[in-house]
C-alpha cells in the first residue's frame, strides 16, 4: 500500500510537461528516463538508493509522473511496513 509507505512530502500529480521539463532539467533523470523503459519491458526491478530525502521526493514525482510502480523506504517507514 503506497499510503503507508508516504512521508510528509505532499505528492501531487504532475502534468506530463512538468515531468519533461524535470526530466530536461536533471541529467540523472535523462539517464533515467533512458534507463527505466528498457528494464520495464524486462520485468527487471531497479533499486535506487539516496541518503537525502529531498531526492526521493524528486524521484517520487518523476516515477509517478511516467506510471512507474514503486515503493519507498526511508526514515519515515517504520519496520513493521518495510
Amino acid at each position: 500500500d503506497r499510503a503507508a509507505r508516504r512521508t510528509s512530502h505532499d505528492s501531487f500529480k504532475h502534468t506530463k510537461a512538468e515531468v519533461d521539463t524535470l526530466v530536461d532539467t536533471c541529467g540523472k533523470l535523462q539517464f533515467l528516463d533512458k534507463l527505466l523503459p528498457d528494464r520495464k519491458n524486462k520485468n527487471s526491478k531497479v533499486l535506487i538508493f539516496s541518503q537525502f530525502t529531498m531526492m526521493l521526493n524528486v524521484l517520487e514525482d518523476y516515477l509517478e509522473g511516467r506510471n512507474y510502480d514503486y515503493g519507498r523506504i526511508d526514515g519515515g517507514v517504520t519496520g513493521r511496513d518495510r
